[in-house]
């Protein structure tokens, strides 16, 4: 790694390199969010590295659907009993199906990827939904403790992989975007990237030239009145022709004009005629 490299450039070369830690990526984009003067991008790698609070509205990639267990016990060992989702009870289904929600610090979504075994989150007020477990669909002589959402190292992987590739897409088109000789982004290039990162859109601008400079919606309406202009006038003769076509003889006389035609260009090449 060169340290004299521009931040941008340092980003893009090591978000290709595995070995790097996402976290050390993260960290690095906080710093060009604040040099950029772009505080979205400073604030997202902000909350990827401490995490989530309750209030806070979470990217996609970290809602993720995944089995439930329930956590019993009896008079002499507990243990876990994954639930069909179609038979829980109705108020849990609905949780079920809006998936769980991934709050942790990138480091530890990294660390808990390395485990062997799934990671079990408990539900938000966990014995209650416990209970209503126990009460519609009962679990024979045991009785519930807990529930928990089941979430395997192989979908954690998923969620850090989509990180690193939202980041690769980012600094890839702010790179492209910028200079060659170009140190720190501008805002507006910044965001620009980001947009394409996030959304996979970029922003559209529009250019209102000035009546008087001759161009931008002053050419646009002069040409757009020049086509009306041309559209009517071929209208208006297509009108006066068959008007003429619609008189008494007229169309004597339009087969009359298209005869003379004839013969004065034969007489022009030169033809010969049967009866000379």
């Amino acid at each position: 790694m060169n340290a004299n490299n521009p931040l941008a450039r340092r980003i893009q070369q090591e978000v290709l390199d595995r070995s790097v830690p996402i976290a050390d990526l993260l960290r690095m984009c906080m710093a060009l969010g604040q040099n950029a003067g772009f505080d979205e991008l400073r604030r997202w790698a902000s909350q990827e590295l401490n995490g989530y609070g309750p209030d806070d509205e979470l990217p996609p990639y970290r809602i993720v659907l995944c089995p439930v267990s329930v956590e019993y016990a009896n008079r002499s060992t507990y243990g876990f009993h994954q639930i069909p989702a179609e038979t829980l009870p109705t108020e849990i289904r609905q949780k079920v199906h809006g998936g769980v929600s991934i709050r942790d610090p990138i480091a530890k979504l990294q660390e808990d990827s390395k485990a062997y075994e799934d990671v079990r989150i408990p539900f938000e007020d966990a014995p209650a939904a416990a209970r209503l477990m126990e009460q519609q669909i009962g679990i024979g002589a045991q009785w519930a403790t807990s529930v928990h959402w089941v979430l395997s190292p192989s979908a954690l992987v998923g969620v850090l992989d989509r990180v690193r590739t939202m980041l690769t897409g980012f600094i890839t088109e702010l790179v492209g975007a910028m200079q060659p000789d170009q140190e720190t982004p501008t805002p507006q290039q910044t965001e620009n990237a980001w947009q394409v990162a996030v959304t996979g859109k970029r922003n559209t601008f529009v250019v209102q030239m000035p009546a008087a400079t001759g161009g931008g919606s002053a050419v646009a309406a002069a040409n757009s009145a020049t086509a009306s202009a041309e559209s009517g006038t071929k209208d208006e003769q297509k009108v006066r022709v068959w008007g003429v076509l619609a008189k008494p003889g007229g169309l004597i006389v339009g087969i009359a004009t298209i005869l003379s035609l004839l013969v004065a260009v034969a007489t022009w090449a030169g033809w010969s005629w049967p009866w000379n």
